[in-house]
């Protein structure tokens, strides 16, 4: 039985890899077909990431405090690139997977994080959307840089200088973006499993191989004086990342000291990991290791998790923890998801305490 079932998690922990390849390439091919944003107002600090004058606009500092009391629990920080805009987004999250605060031991902390706008004036709608949204929830987390594609990379390491500062009781960190379903139950239940038992400070997809694009008039041209070399060093897709958090708060505290790199993938888990790394080249124990990809491709991962969703409760649970959802169906492919997943969680656990009077 021990046998079959580890068998059966490590099918799933699979699964959970295979589904991120699908959204991988499908935001890889956006971002080859969008046009070129204003990015007028942008920071634009060429030789250092200058996050130690950094500022929180809005900080809700609070948040790893709400399950204190659970102190024998091990803390994971669920930390999601949003938009400004995306309102429907955080909303369908909070009342599906991220509802879930506190799991097998766990307590799971909910963060959202956002730039600003600085056209905006004051009473400006969205402005107004936000600070509400921050007072109802309190859990947006907003730093003082604008929020555009090309400043992520201050978005991706604002994170990680939060859950340092504010929660530094936190064991995991799962970076994901606002357009992903998460399996909480199964990410807690198997994921953070596999990955304590592991010894690695990464669970990703690992991108290897890819090359700066050097057509000057792409979107996502990179000089040779930008970046010379001639392909990235291994980096994290980032559409969903588990990783330690005493390992981002390290890969932060370098962050300073190394020339600035706009994609933020790249920078902050490929470059920025490389540094770290050879900081720690004697200390393989715990050197940043990126999980390889070693299970191909696989297709359609969105159109049979649907199909799935639509169908009733005879048939086996989801096989996948992280799911990309297109943002026009996102709160109803969200909630159907959710429903059916508590509902099948409902139906065995009445089963077993059935059969067990």
């Amino acid at each position: 039985m021990i046998k079959l079932v580890s068998k059966y998690r490590r099918q799933i922990f699979t699964s959970c890899v295979l589904v991120l390849w699908f959204s991988i390439l499908s935001r890889i091919n956006d971002c080859f077909q969008s046009t070129h944003e204003d990015v007028g107002n942008e920071l634009h600090d060429d030789t250092l990431v200058n996050l130690y004058n950094f500022k929180f606009v809005l900080n809700n500092a609070a948040i790893c405090k709400q399950n204190a009391s659970n102190h024998t629990h091990s803390s994971l920080v669920i930390m999601i690139h949003s938009a400004r805009d995306h309102f429907s987004e955080r909303y369908a999250i909070r009342r599906t997977w991220g509802s879930l605060k506190t799991y097998m031991n766990w307590n799971l902390h909910l963060i959202f994080l956002l730039g600003i706008d600085s056209k905006s004036h004051p009473g400006n709608h969205v402005e107004n959307r936000i600070m509400e949204e921050s007072n109802e929830h309190k859990d947006i987390i907003m730093g003082n840089f604008e929020d555009t594609y090309h400043n992520l990379t201050y978005k991706h390491l604002m994170g990680y200088k939060w859950v340092s500062t504010f929660c530094s009781n936190a064991e995991i960190i799962l970076k994901t973006d606002d357009d992903m379903f998460a399996d909480t139950f199964q990410i807690v239940e198997i994921v953070l499993e596999e990955f304590r038992n592991a010894n690695k400070s990464f669970v990703c997809v690992d991108m290897h191989g890819n090359k700066p694009i050097r057509e000057v008039d792409n979107k996502w041209y990179v000089s040779e004086e930008t970046f010379p070399d001639e392909s990235y060093p291994s980096f994290c897709s980032g559409v969903a990342y588990l990783m330690r958090a005493a390992d981002a708060a390290k890969i932060y505290s370098v962050s300073n000291k190394t020339k600035f790199f706009w994609i933020d993938d790249v920078f902050v888990t490929g470059i920025l990991r490389e540094k770290y790394d050879v900081l720690l080249h004697n200390r393989d124990e715990v050197s940043l290791e990126i999980w390889p990809n070693i299970y191909g491709y696989f297709w359609g991962e969105t159109e049979t998790i649907i199909d799935w969703c639509s169908k009733d409760l005879g048939i086996n649970q989801l096989s996948y923890a992280f799911i990309p959802i297109p943002r026009e169906n996102f709160i109803r492919d969200s909630f159907c998801i959710w429903n059916k997943i508590r509902l099948m969680r409902y139906a065995m656990h009445t089963v077993v305490d059935f059969k067990m009077k």
